[in-house]
């Protein structure tokens, strides 16, 4: 603190006192002390499972066969009623020659190749023509084949394949060019997860 100042008029010897200037520097209040500890989060990423493999499934599928209808014999009781029956189903009958039920080629066969962004499905089907080949899909999950030829050494092909939740079977592209069919079936990225977290399914060989 800086000493007083004394100050003398002129007119008298009369002494005037002057207190020293002082400062005063806000304090700022102290904070509350309540204890609790601010925690930062970060946005969480939902942990999901590994896809599962594509599978290749053997047999028709659930596409039954048509129904095999019995003549009535003459003079029985039921023919009528036979009669009538059948001809309500005759008309699944009718399909029956345009449907094809040989086996397939010995040398087709399917194989799936599965790479970071795509599945990719190649078919050999010798014989067939690509008028004649249909693919569907089911669930989501399952990607059906089935090629028909009725000329000589062709016959019938069908398969199913099963995806896991990746496979975009809304996105999928075929090409036939005359012996090999090649399907693509492009794979999503679940959101907020990275290529790398969840891998690459193990390739899937041939089969016939």
């Amino acid at each position: 603190m800086p000493p007083p100042e004394l100050s003398t008029s002129n007119s008298g010897s009369v002494a005037s006192y002057r207190p020293p200037r002082t400062t005063y520097t806000p304090v700022p209040p102290p904070v509350p002390d309540t204890g609790a500890t601010a925690i930062t989060r970060s946005p969480s990423v939902r942990s999901y499972p590994p896809p599962e493999p594509p599978v290749i499934l053997h047999g028709d599928g659930d596409i039954p066969a048509p129904p095999q209808v019995d003549a009535p014999q003459p003079g029985s009781r039921a023919s009528s009623a036979s009669a009538g029956s059948a001809g309500t189903r005759s008309s699944s009958a009718s399909y029956e020659p345009f449907l094809s039920h040989a086996p397939p080629p010995v040398d087709s066969w399917i194989e799936v190749e599965t790479s970071q962004p795509e599945y990719r499905l190649i078919v050999r089907l010798p014989g067939f023509k690509r008028d004649g080949i249909t693919l569907a899909t089911k669930k989501r999950r399952i990607l059906h084949v089935v090629a028909d030829s009725w000329e000589e050494g062709g016959g019938h092909f069908e398969r199913r394949i099963s995806f896991g939740y990746d496979a975009d079977l809304a996105q999928v592209r075929a090409e036939f060019d005359g012996e090999l069919l090649r399907v693509i079936i492009p794979r999503r990225i679940p959101p907020g997860m990275q290529s790398q977290q969840w891998g690459t399914p193990a390739p899937v060989g041939r089969a016939s």
